[in-house]
């Protein structure tokens, strides 16, 4: 399984998303949520995601990747 992830600022705490294979999802409430986020991000309508590697991540969220999916 190939997994993306990203980082969103449009808060003032940054969020983390990832695209694994088909799958959008957004790490909010302690839990791996769906997400349309990335969807707009890939056509130009999301300015606050950026990508990220696996280690960034886990430096933003490390409860997101203990968390079951």
């Amino acid at each position: 399984m190939s997994t993306t992830y990203y980082v969103s600022t449009r808060w003032e705490t940054p969020t983390i998303l990832r695209r694994a294979d088909y799958v959008d999802e957004v790490y909010a409430d302690h839990k791996w949520q769906p997400t349309k986020s990335i969807v707009d991000y890939m056509f130009g309508h999301n300015d606050f995601i950026d990508t990220i590697t696996e280690a960034q991540a886990r430096k933003v969220a490390p409860s997101a990747f203990s968390s079951p999916r």
